[in-house]
């Protein structure tokens, strides 16, 4: 089962590139896996 996720809104929207939800890596801070 193939699952699309390629608008926030949408379902599954979440694990979009663009969901923001923020990460730090290597003490930068990012709003989205997007950037």
């Amino acid at each position: 089962m193939a699952i699309n996720f390629y608008s926030t809104k949408d379902k599954f929207g979440e694990f979009s590139n663009f969901s923001a939800h923020p990460f730090e890596l290597d003490g930068a801070q990012w709003p989205t896996s997007e950037h």
